[in-house]
Protein backbone atom coordinates (compact mmCIF):
# COMPACT_ATOMS: atom_id res chain seq x y z
CA UNK A 1 0.00 0.00 0.00
CA UNK A 2 1.00 3.76 -0.86
CA UNK A 3 0.26 6.79 1.13
CA UNK A 4 -0.02 9.09 -1.73
CA UNK A 5 -0.61 13.34 -1.68
CA UNK A 6 -4.57 13.49 -2.74
CA UNK A 7 -3.77 16.23 -5.25
CA UNK A 8 -1.60 13.73 -7.75
CA UNK A 9 -2.30 11.37 -10.20
CA UNK A 10 -0.34 8.22 -10.16
CA UNK A 11 3.43 9.12 -10.36
CA UNK A 12 2.15 12.48 -12.17
CA UNK A 13 1.16 15.74 -11.34
CA UNK A 14 -2.29 17.18 -11.92
CA UNK A 15 -2.25 20.93 -12.36
CA UNK A 16 -4.05 23.72 -12.70
CA UNK A 17 -2.47 26.92 -12.76
CA UNK A 18 -4.92 30.27 -13.12
CA UNK A 19 -3.63 33.36 -14.29
CA UNK A 20 -0.53 31.13 -15.11
CA UNK A 21 0.82 30.47 -12.00
CA UNK A 22 1.97 27.76 -9.65
CA UNK A 23 0.82 24.01 -9.78
CA UNK A 24 -2.66 22.71 -8.96
CA UNK A 25 -2.77 21.98 -5.48
CA UNK A 26 -5.09 18.62 -6.10
CA UNK A 27 -2.92 16.21 -8.00
CA UNK A 28 -2.20 12.28 -7.56
CA UNK A 29 0.18 10.02 -7.30
CA UNK A 30 1.37 6.89 -7.03
CA UNK A 31 4.97 5.86 -7.04
CA UNK A 32 4.54 2.53 -8.02
CA UNK A 33 3.83 3.73 -11.50
CA UNK A 34 6.86 4.38 -13.54
CA UNK A 35 4.64 6.51 -16.20
CA UNK A 36 3.98 9.63 -15.93
CA UNK A 37 0.41 11.56 -16.19
CA UNK A 38 0.67 15.10 -18.55
CA UNK A 39 0.67 17.74 -16.05
CA UNK A 40 -2.04 20.32 -17.31
CA UNK A 41 -1.43 24.39 -16.62
CA UNK A 42 -4.20 26.69 -17.23
CA UNK A 43 -4.28 30.93 -17.75
CA UNK A 44 -5.12 33.39 -17.87
CA UNK A 45 -8.94 32.87 -17.49
CA UNK A 46 -11.44 35.63 -18.19
CA UNK A 47 -15.15 35.42 -17.44
CA UNK A 48 -17.31 37.72 -19.49
CA UNK A 49 -21.12 37.87 -21.38
CA UNK A 50 -21.54 34.09 -20.46
CA UNK A 51 -18.58 33.13 -22.03
CA UNK A 52 -15.39 31.60 -19.99
CA UNK A 53 -11.78 31.78 -22.23
CA UNK A 54 -8.84 29.07 -21.15
CA UNK A 55 -5.80 28.08 -22.60
CA UNK A 56 -3.19 25.73 -21.44
CA UNK A 57 -0.56 23.28 -21.77
CA UNK A 58 -0.87 19.38 -21.11
CA UNK A 59 2.99 17.84 -20.87
CA UNK A 60 4.25 13.97 -21.05
CA UNK A 61 3.63 11.97 -23.86
CA UNK A 62 1.94 10.98 -25.88
CA UNK A 63 -0.56 13.75 -25.56
CA UNK A 64 -2.94 11.60 -27.18
CA UNK A 65 -4.03 9.80 -23.89
CA UNK A 66 -5.06 13.16 -22.50
CA UNK A 67 -9.07 13.52 -22.08
CA UNK A 68 -9.68 17.63 -20.98
CA UNK A 69 -13.09 18.90 -20.92
CA UNK A 70 -14.45 22.55 -20.29
CA UNK A 71 -17.45 22.27 -18.57
CA UNK A 72 -18.25 18.90 -20.24
CA UNK A 73 -17.13 19.99 -24.02
CA UNK A 74 -13.98 18.42 -25.46
CA UNK A 75 -11.01 20.40 -25.79
CA UNK A 76 -8.49 19.82 -28.71
CA UNK A 77 -5.08 19.04 -27.02
CA UNK A 78 -2.34 19.82 -30.07
CA UNK A 79 1.22 17.84 -30.46
CA UNK A 80 2.72 20.26 -28.09
CA UNK A 81 0.69 19.67 -25.50
CA UNK A 82 -0.87 22.85 -25.90
CA UNK A 83 -5.10 23.50 -25.72
CA UNK A 84 -7.24 26.60 -25.82
CA UNK A 85 -10.90 26.83 -25.74
CA UNK A 86 -14.11 29.06 -25.30
CA UNK A 87 -16.67 27.53 -23.31
CA UNK A 88 -20.29 28.79 -23.56
CA UNK A 89 -21.50 28.58 -19.72
CA UNK A 90 -25.27 28.79 -20.47
CA UNK A 91 -26.13 30.00 -17.42
CA UNK A 92 -23.80 27.87 -15.36
CA UNK A 93 -22.31 29.46 -12.03
CA UNK A 94 -19.19 27.93 -12.23
CA UNK A 95 -16.26 26.34 -14.68
CA UNK A 96 -15.07 23.23 -14.48
CA UNK A 97 -12.08 21.56 -15.52
CA UNK A 98 -11.94 17.54 -15.78
CA UNK A 99 -9.25 15.43 -16.92
CA UNK A 100 -9.58 11.35 -17.24
CA UNK A 101 -6.57 8.99 -18.07
CA UNK A 102 -7.12 5.33 -20.21
CA UNK A 103 -7.47 3.29 -16.47
CA UNK A 104 -11.13 5.22 -15.87
CA UNK A 105 -9.55 7.46 -12.95
CA UNK A 106 -10.99 11.25 -13.26
CA UNK A 107 -10.56 14.57 -11.81
CA UNK A 108 -12.91 17.54 -11.84
CA UNK A 109 -11.84 21.04 -10.69
CA UNK A 110 -15.06 23.49 -10.31
CA UNK A 111 -14.65 27.35 -9.46
CA UNK A 112 -17.31 29.09 -8.94
CA UNK A 113 -17.60 31.80 -11.92
CA UNK A 114 -18.46 34.48 -8.40
CA UNK A 115 -15.09 34.54 -7.55
CA UNK A 116 -13.99 36.60 -10.63
CA UNK A 117 -13.05 39.86 -9.68
CA UNK A 118 -12.20 42.82 -11.72
CA UNK A 119 -12.41 42.43 -15.58
CA UNK A 120 -13.80 39.28 -14.96
CA UNK A 121 -10.40 37.34 -13.93
CA UNK A 122 -10.21 34.73 -11.74
CA UNK A 123 -7.07 34.82 -9.51
CA UNK A 124 -4.41 32.50 -9.21
CA UNK A 125 -4.65 32.04 -5.40
CA UNK A 126 -8.49 30.73 -5.46
CA UNK A 127 -6.62 27.15 -5.35
CA UNK A 128 -4.47 27.60 -2.08
CA UNK A 129 -6.68 26.88 0.81
CA UNK A 130 -6.66 23.20 -1.15
CA UNK A 131 -2.91 23.21 -1.54
CA UNK A 132 -2.34 23.73 1.76
CA UNK A 133 -4.97 21.54 3.30
CA UNK A 134 -2.68 18.31 2.02
CA UNK A 135 -4.69 15.62 1.90
CA UNK A 136 -3.58 12.32 0.69
CA UNK A 137 -5.36 8.92 0.32
CA UNK A 138 -3.85 5.42 0.74
CA UNK A 139 -3.89 3.62 -2.60
CA UNK A 140 -3.08 -0.51 -3.34
CA UNK A 141 -0.20 -0.41 -6.20
CA UNK A 142 -2.99 -2.35 -8.16
CA UNK A 143 -5.62 0.09 -7.64
CA UNK A 144 -8.64 -0.01 -5.45
CA UNK A 145 -9.82 -3.95 -5.38
CA UNK A 146 -13.12 -5.73 -3.55
CA UNK A 147 -12.31 -9.21 -2.96
CA UNK A 148 -15.47 -11.73 -3.11
CA UNK A 149 -17.70 -8.63 -1.94
CA UNK A 150 -15.49 -7.90 1.29
CA UNK A 151 -15.94 -4.26 2.46
CA UNK A 152 -13.51 -2.00 1.26
CA UNK A 153 -11.63 0.12 3.48
CA UNK A 154 -10.60 3.81 2.38
CA UNK A 155 -7.79 5.57 4.32
CA UNK A 156 -6.06 8.79 4.35
CA UNK A 157 -4.57 12.16 5.89
CA UNK A 158 -5.35 15.76 6.03
CA UNK A 159 -2.75 17.73 7.35
CA UNK A 160 -4.62 21.04 7.60
CA UNK A 161 -8.45 20.51 8.18
CA UNK A 162 -9.58 23.81 8.86
CA UNK A 163 -8.90 24.76 5.16
CA UNK A 164 -12.03 22.45 3.83
CA UNK A 165 -15.79 23.23 4.57
CA UNK A 166 -16.00 19.55 3.72
CA UNK A 167 -14.53 16.01 3.09
CA UNK A 168 -16.46 13.22 1.78
CA UNK A 169 -16.36 9.72 0.45
CA UNK A 170 -18.76 8.05 -1.66
CA UNK A 171 -21.03 10.91 -0.20
CA UNK A 172 -20.22 10.03 3.71
CA UNK A 173 -18.35 13.05 5.10
CA UNK A 174 -15.26 12.20 6.84
CA UNK A 175 -13.54 13.81 9.94
CA UNK A 176 -10.12 13.53 10.34
CA UNK A 177 -9.02 12.63 14.00
CA UNK A 178 -6.25 14.21 16.12
CA UNK A 179 -3.94 12.90 13.90
CA UNK A 180 -5.16 14.33 10.77
CA UNK A 181 -6.33 10.39 9.65
CA UNK A 182 -9.55 9.35 8.14
CA UNK A 183 -11.21 6.12 7.12
CA UNK A 184 -14.13 5.16 5.77
CA UNK A 185 -15.56 1.67 4.88
CA UNK A 186 -17.60 1.05 2.01
CA UNK A 187 -20.10 -1.81 1.08
CA UNK A 188 -18.45 -4.56 -0.97
CA UNK A 189 -20.38 -4.12 -3.78
CA UNK A 190 -18.43 -0.73 -4.36
CA UNK A 191 -18.11 0.15 -8.50
CA UNK A 192 -15.94 3.11 -7.92
CA UNK A 193 -14.22 5.18 -5.05
CA UNK A 194 -15.46 9.07 -5.20
CA UNK A 195 -13.36 11.42 -2.95
CA UNK A 196 -14.53 15.35 -2.84
CA UNK A 197 -12.67 17.57 -1.14
CA UNK A 198 -14.09 21.73 -0.91
CA UNK A 199 -12.56 24.51 0.50
CA UNK A 200 -14.27 27.63 2.38
CA UNK A 201 -15.08 29.48 -0.88
CA UNK A 202 -16.41 26.98 -2.68
CA UNK A 203 -13.70 25.76 -4.92
CA UNK A 204 -13.96 21.58 -5.30
CA UNK A 205 -12.20 18.70 -6.65
CA UNK A 206 -13.76 15.35 -7.11
CA UNK A 207 -11.22 12.53 -7.26
CA UNK A 208 -12.83 8.92 -9.11
CA UNK A 209 -11.29 5.82 -8.88
CA UNK A 210 -12.75 2.78 -10.45
CA UNK A 211 -13.24 -0.43 -8.36
CA UNK A 212 -12.20 -4.00 -9.90
CA UNK A 213 -14.60 -6.29 -7.85
CA UNK A 214 -11.96 -9.73 -7.45
CA UNK A 215 -12.84 -13.68 -7.19
CA UNK A 216 -9.99 -15.35 -5.62
CA UNK A 217 -11.77 -18.93 -6.68
CA UNK A 218 -11.28 -20.22 -9.86
CA UNK A 219 -11.89 -24.08 -10.77
CA UNK A 220 -9.52 -26.89 -11.20
CA UNK A 221 -9.32 -30.25 -11.89
CA UNK A 222 -8.96 -31.25 -8.16
CA UNK A 223 -11.27 -29.33 -7.33
CA UNK A 224 -11.96 -25.49 -6.38
CA UNK A 225 -9.12 -23.37 -5.73
CA UNK A 226 -8.50 -19.95 -3.71
CA UNK A 227 -6.02 -17.37 -3.40
CA UNK A 228 -4.16 -17.08 -0.14
CA UNK A 229 -5.51 -13.79 0.04
CA UNK A 230 -9.18 -15.07 -0.14
CA UNK A 231 -8.07 -17.94 1.95
CA UNK A 232 -10.59 -18.56 5.06
CA UNK A 233 -8.16 -20.29 7.75
CA UNK A 234 -6.26 -22.76 7.13
CA UNK A 235 -4.87 -26.07 7.22
CA UNK A 236 -2.43 -28.87 6.20
CA UNK A 237 -4.73 -31.79 4.22
CA UNK A 238 -2.21 -34.72 3.86
CA UNK A 239 1.69 -35.04 3.49
CA UNK A 240 2.04 -37.71 0.83
CA UNK A 241 5.50 -39.65 0.59
CA UNK A 242 6.66 -41.15 -2.55
CA UNK A 243 9.66 -43.51 -1.41
CA UNK A 244 9.70 -45.73 -4.88
CA UNK A 245 13.50 -46.00 -5.16
CA UNK A 246 14.18 -44.23 -2.04
CA UNK A 247 16.56 -47.66 -0.85
CA UNK A 248 19.11 -47.03 -3.77
CA UNK A 249 18.66 -43.39 -4.80
CA UNK A 250 18.65 -42.36 -1.14
CA UNK A 251 15.76 -39.54 -1.57
CA UNK A 252 11.76 -39.66 -1.46
CA UNK A 253 9.33 -36.35 -2.58
CA UNK A 254 7.12 -35.26 -0.38
CA UNK A 255 4.07 -33.61 -1.67
CA UNK A 256 2.13 -31.03 1.20
CA UNK A 257 -1.71 -29.93 0.35
CA UNK A 258 -2.87 -27.32 1.78
CA UNK A 259 -7.05 -26.55 1.84
CA UNK A 260 -9.17 -23.84 4.09
CA UNK A 261 -11.75 -24.46 6.07
CA UNK A 262 -13.96 -24.72 3.68
CA UNK A 263 -12.20 -27.51 1.72
CA UNK A 264 -10.93 -25.45 -0.91
CA UNK A 265 -7.24 -26.03 -2.32
CA UNK A 266 -5.43 -22.96 -1.50
CA UNK A 267 -2.71 -21.52 -4.04
CA UNK A 268 0.16 -18.97 -3.08
CA UNK A 269 0.44 -20.21 0.18
CA UNK A 270 3.89 -19.93 1.52
CA UNK A 271 4.83 -24.06 2.74
CA UNK A 272 7.74 -25.08 4.25
CA UNK A 273 9.12 -28.65 5.34
CA UNK A 274 11.91 -29.55 7.59
CA UNK A 275 12.60 -32.74 9.40
CA UNK A 276 11.38 -32.82 13.20
CA UNK A 277 13.98 -31.52 15.81
CA UNK A 278 14.88 -34.70 16.89
CA UNK A 279 15.52 -36.02 13.53
CA UNK A 280 17.39 -32.39 12.61
CA UNK A 281 20.02 -33.91 10.34
CA UNK A 282 17.99 -36.59 8.28
CA UNK A 283 17.35 -34.38 5.56
CA UNK A 284 20.38 -33.18 3.84
CA UNK A 285 20.28 -29.56 3.34
CA UNK A 286 17.83 -28.54 6.07
CA UNK A 287 14.31 -26.84 5.71
CA UNK A 288 12.81 -25.98 2.04
CA UNK A 289 10.32 -23.25 1.20
CA UNK A 290 7.77 -23.75 -1.87
CA UNK A 291 4.61 -22.07 -2.86
CA UNK A 292 1.28 -24.03 -2.98
CA UNK A 293 0.45 -24.64 -6.99
CA UNK A 294 -3.30 -24.25 -8.13
CA UNK A 295 -4.24 -27.61 -7.07
CA UNK A 296 -3.02 -26.28 -3.24
CA UNK A 297 0.59 -28.50 -3.50
CA UNK A 298 3.96 -28.09 -2.83
CA UNK A 299 6.18 -30.77 -3.53
CA UNK A 300 9.86 -31.45 -1.85
CA UNK A 301 12.65 -33.68 -2.99
CA UNK A 302 13.89 -34.82 0.48
CA UNK A 303 17.85 -36.18 0.11
CA UNK A 304 18.14 -38.39 2.62
CA UNK A 305 21.76 -38.92 5.31
CA UNK A 306 22.12 -42.72 5.32
CA UNK A 307 23.26 -42.81 8.85
CA UNK A 308 20.26 -41.47 10.02
CA UNK A 309 18.32 -44.18 9.88
CA UNK A 310 20.31 -46.79 10.94
CA UNK A 311 18.47 -47.22 14.36
CA UNK A 312 15.57 -45.52 13.61
CA UNK A 313 12.61 -46.89 11.19
CA UNK A 314 10.86 -43.86 10.08
CA UNK A 315 11.80 -40.15 8.76
CA UNK A 316 9.41 -37.51 11.34
CA UNK A 317 8.88 -33.97 9.09
CA UNK A 318 7.14 -31.00 10.07
CA UNK A 319 5.04 -29.05 7.37
CA UNK A 320 4.17 -25.73 7.74
CA UNK A 321 2.30 -23.77 5.60
CA UNK A 322 0.98 -19.77 5.91
CA UNK A 323 -1.09 -17.36 4.12
CA UNK A 324 -1.89 -13.66 4.95
CA UNK A 325 -4.34 -14.31 7.38
CA UNK A 326 -3.95 -17.65 8.71
CA UNK A 327 -0.83 -20.58 9.40
CA UNK A 328 -0.60 -24.43 10.02
CA UNK A 329 1.45 -27.30 10.97
CA UNK A 330 1.69 -30.36 10.91
CA UNK A 331 3.88 -33.35 11.80
CA UNK A 332 4.30 -36.51 10.12
CA UNK A 333 6.06 -39.64 9.67
CA UNK A 334 7.13 -42.44 6.56
CA UNK A 335 8.89 -45.60 7.32
CA UNK A 336 12.39 -45.48 5.70
CA UNK A 337 14.00 -48.87 4.25
CA UNK A 338 18.20 -49.62 5.70
CA UNK A 339 19.63 -47.22 3.13
CA UNK A 340 23.62 -48.04 2.53
CA UNK A 341 25.80 -45.66 4.11
CA UNK A 342 27.55 -42.83 1.48
CA UNK A 343 30.87 -42.56 1.43
CA UNK A 344 32.10 -39.15 2.95
CA UNK A 345 28.47 -38.94 4.79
Amino acid sequence: MHTVPLFKWRAATLGVVLAGLAWLCLTFSLTAFAQTAPPITIGPVTVGNGVATVSGTVGGTPTAQANVTLNGQPVGVNAGGSFSGTVDLAGQSSLSLSLTDPSGQAYTISIPLSLAGPGGVIPSTVLDALHNAGISITIPPDGFQILDGSPLTIGGTVLNPGNLSILTVNGTPVQPGPNGTFTQTLPGDTRVVTVVATDRQGVTQTSTFPVQQVSSTIKTSAGTSVSALGARGLRIASVRYLTKGVKTKKRMTAIVTVKDTRGFLVRDAIVSLRSASFQSKAILGGQQVKTSTKVGQARFLLRLRPTSFTKAKRLFTVASARTPKASAKRQTSVRVPKLAKLSGR
